[in-house]
């Protein structure tokens, strides 16, 4: 099965270097074009499926994929495919998230309990749970419209492969095989 990931189109926190997590924003006039941009550049493959994560952004981001490539079903939304919950971290700068990521992997988990932080656990159980759907499908080529920090933790952590964030701007592709 091949699956080509795209990461949503540019979003205001994305300027402004901000967490997003689960806020439902929408893309900016870049992300709309980044969006189209990236639906051109799909044009040439069969898409049988596409699912997009419930949060605007990413669904705003399928939409305009979905036109471009002419899709003619109807996009399959997931909650499994949802951001990280930041809860009181949502639309903070993004230098307050350096302090979570330092130290041992105890002490990331301590941090991120205190501040409601969605735990890793939690995260791949999702992501799994997700993939092993995927699994299930027939062969085919399944599009996922989705946010980095998921994507991240879908590459790196449940399939094992090493990945940088900065290889996951918006509007990105990315294409693998499971």
């Amino acid at each position: 099965m091949k699956v080509i990931l795209v990461r949503h189109g540019e979003t205001q926190n994305n300027i402004d270097k901000r967490s997003t997590g689960r806020l439902n924003i929408g893309l900016t006039e870049n992300g709309i074009t980044q969006a189209h941009e990236t639906g051109k550049l799909l044009r040439n493959e069969v898409i049988n499926k596409i699912y997009s994560s419930s949060l605007h952004r990413a669904i705003q981001t399928a939409e305009i994929i979905k036109w471009e490539i002419q899709y003619t079903w109807d996009i399959i939304v997931s909650e499994l495919m949802k951001e990280r919950d930041l809860w009181d971290q949502t639309n903070q700068p993004r230098s307050v998230r350096v302090d979570i990521n330092q130290g041992t992997p105890q002490e990331r988990q301590q941090r991120m309990n205190e501040l409601k932080i969605e735990s890793d656990e939690s995260l791949d159980e999702r992501t799994e749970n997700f993939i092993n759907n995927l699994r299930e499908q027939p062969e085919e080529t399944i599009l996922l419209i989705g946010h980095r920090g998921r994507f991240k933790r879908m590459l790196s952590k449940v399939l094992k492969m090493d990945i940088t964030e900065d290889s996951l701007s918006n509007g990105s592709i990315t294409t693998i095989e499971l």
